[in-house]
């Protein structure tokens, strides 16, 4: 989000800029209220006991673990917001700096499969995160064309 809201805002493309900032944060909406009442715990928490051993990576994963341990908060895995909120914006790509889709989209595909392979997030949060995404980008487009439509009637 912020590689493409800083390149809208710096190209003051506003409409575009206000467009994805829209579809992020209806997405985000979206995925809390399903939260709430999908209070799904990460497998962090949820398989524990089933690990085999602690995730290799040095320092970096060492930190991680160090904040997963002390302030993991234990629900609110599904849908993953991480992805939400990611595949909103790459939508908004695709609408807005179609290059920057094909530069984004690999690395969405790999924090997609980084999340379970930590252990955040189960395969089914990701696809819930990807259709939260993708309904944030419908109906954040419909809440633009709204104000857009509005704002031409009072002008």
């Amino acid at each position: 989000m912020l590689l493409l809201g800083g390149i809208l805002y710096y190209r003051e493309d506003w409409h575009g800029y206000w467009s994805v900032m829209t579809y992020s944060a209806v997405a985000y909406a979206i995925g809390y209220v399903i939260a709430i009442f999908f209070p799904i715990e990460s497998p962090w928490f949820a398989m524990a006991g089933s690990w085999h051993g602690e995730l290799q990576g040095g320092p970096f994963t060492a930190t991680i673990n160090f904040v997963e341990h002390y302030g993991r908060v234990r629900g609110a895995a599904f849908p993953s917001e991480h992805v939400a909120g990611s595949v909103a914006v790459l939508w908004g790509a695709w609408r807005h700096r179609r290059w920057l889709f094909w530069v984004m989209l690999p690395l969405l595909l790999c924090m997609c499969v980084s999340t379970v392979w930590g252990r955040y997030h189960y395969v089914a949060d990701i696809l819930g995160g990807m259709v939260t995404g993708t309904l944030g980008f419908v109906i954040g487009g419909w809440v633009m064309r709204k104000q857009v439509s509005q704002t031409r009637m009072e002008g």
